[in-house]
C-alpha cells in the first residue's frame, strides 16, 4: 500500500507544485518521496525549495525526488533541485531524482547535471535500492 500524499504548500501564497510522501526511516533518518507537478521554473521553484527546507527542518534528510509530473523546468528549477541535493548531503542524508521525462532528461543531459547528481529510470528502481540499503517503512 502506498503512503498517503500529502500537499506541501504552507499557505495560501504558495503553487503548491510539491506534494510529497513519507517513506519511513533511512540510516536512521526520515525519508520522504517529493512529487513536483507542472512546471518548476522562476514562478515555482522558490515554493519547492519552501517545501524542502520544511522537511529539512522537520528531521528528514533523504529525498526521493519524482520528476514525472514536471513537464517543463528552467534554471531556476534546476538551481533548487540543486540546492536539495546539497541541503540533504549537509544533513547526513540523499537526494535521488527518477522518473524524468524526455525533455526535463534533455536539460540534465545539457548542463551535465546527470554528470553530478544520480538520475534513475524509476520509482521502483530507486526505492528497490533503498530497500537494498535499509528503508524501514513506517
Amino acid at each position: 500500500m502506498e503512503p498517503e500524499r500529502r500537499e506541501a504548500a504552507g499557505g495560501p501564497e504558495e503553487k503548491n507544485v510539491s506534494g510529497y510522501r513519507e517513506l519511513g526511516r533511512l540510516d536512521g533518518l526520515a525519508a520522504v518521496e517529493l512529487l513536483p507537478e507542472g512546471e518548476l521554473d522562476i514562478e515555482s521553484a522558490e515554493d519547492f525549495r519552501r517545501t524542502f527546507e520544511r522537511l529539512l527542518g522537520s528531521g528528514a534528510a533523504h529525498f526521493f525526488v519524482n520528476l514525472g509530473g514536471v513537464v517543463y523546468m528552467d534554471s531556476t528549477g534546476l538551481g533548487s533541485l540543486m540546492q536539495l541535493y546539497r541541503r540533504a548531503r549537509e544533513a547526513g542524508g540523499s537526494a535521488r531524482f527518477y522518473d524524468l521525462r524526455p525533455e526535463v532528461r534533455e536539460i540534465f543531459r545539457l548542463t551535465h547535471l546527470d554528470r553530478i547528481i544520480e538520475v534513475d529510470q524509476t520509482r521502483e528502481a530507486v526505492l528497490s535500492a533503498a530497500g537494498k540499503r535499509g528503508l524501514k517503512k513506517g
